[in-house]
């Protein structure tokens, strides 16, 4: 909901309702964590790890790009994200509460957060390795289709891009160059540990990394994905998932079947969104913080 000095199509309402007015208090309750979290991260981020460390021989083994960076991209992208929601739902914000800007925030720091835990959580180091390689494997098919699919638009159009034929075919020649130095990385890497490469197998997607993340985090699989699956759809305009989950109050029965409705926010879905993105990034930090103290063996990336 917006307020009443931009309207923004939306109008505000207020809350009363005593049940729904606890729910909130609940929902900034844990609201107040996210500062704290982010602190922790920032200390731990800063730490020094050992030089024999779990985390360190994960480098080792995963040079080109080490695990440790996607590691640590992931989680600053997630704490970006909680940041935003701690000030859209602080107690003492001016505006009202978003209508459905917290859901793409939520679902982005799901997605991070879950995405290092995920990463981190297997004590097998190779199976850490692994699951950074499908996810660079996942990455590279995503940065090769988003490229294939601008060749095939200048292809189209190429005196309105203002792109020479013999300009396009250079460039379609250094991205080929260029996925399969990525490729040869990704499978340099595997065979160090002695796995095939993920490139060009199966994709792994959100839906099995959030799953994944929150049966290591002692959860319900089940439970993240449906979560994940949700705001989903909320954070897309997505009329059918907003009907049959925000909140829907009959205003006026037109007499011809239809009915007009006034369409708001839920405190439980929202709060729902938030708590999952909580839990991976603190399981996230815990985890790193284990790898990054705890002696390794590289013997154990060779069986």
């Amino acid at each position: 909901m917006t307020d009443d000095r931009g309207n923004y199509g939306f109008r505000s309402e207020s809350v009363e309702d005593p049940q729904e007015l606890r729910k909130i208090a609940d929902f900034r309750r844990r609201i107040r964590q996210i500062p704290l979290l982010l602190e922790s991260w920032q200390k731990l981020s800063d730490s020094e790890r050992l030089a024999d460390s779990q985390l360190a021989l994960d480098d080792e083994f995963t040079a080109w790009r080490h695990l440790s960076s996607g590691v640590n991209y992931s989680l600053n992208f997630a704490s970006d994200n909680l940041r935003m929601l701690h000030q859209i739902h602080r107690e003492d914000a001016a505006d009202p509460l978003p209508f459905v800007a917290s859901y793409p925030l939520a679902r982005s720091a799901l997605e991070a957060g879950a995405l290092a835990h995920w990463v981190l959580a297997p004590d097998d180091p190779r199976e850490r390795v692994a699951r950074h390689l499908r996810n660079a494997a996942r990455e590279l098919f995503e940065e090769t289709s988003l490229r294939n699919y601008a060749f095939e638009l200048a292809d189209e159009a190429p005196d309105l891009i203002g792109i020479s034929r013999s300009k396009l075919s250079e460039q379609r020649r250094q991205l080929t160059a260029w996925r399969k130095k990525h490729s040869g990385q990704i499978a340099e890497c595997a065979s160090r540990i002695g796995i095939t490469s993920p490139v060009g197998g199966r994709r792994v997607g959100f839906a099995d990394i959030v799953g994944d993340a929150t049966e290591a985090a002692g959860l319900a699989r089940w439970h993240g994905v449906l979560v994940w699956m949700q705001i989903s759809g909320l954070t897309h305009p997505s009329l059918m998932r907003a009907v049959s989950t925000l909140a829907m109050t009959e205003e006026r029965d037109n007499s011809d079947g239809t009915v007009n409705v006034l369409m708001t926010s839920t405190t439980d879905t929202v709060s729902s969104a938030v708590i999952a993105a909580v839990i991976q990034f603190r399981q996230a930090l815990t985890v790193l913080r284990t790898r990054k103290q705890t002696s390794g063996d590289r013997a154990d990336y060779r069986r």
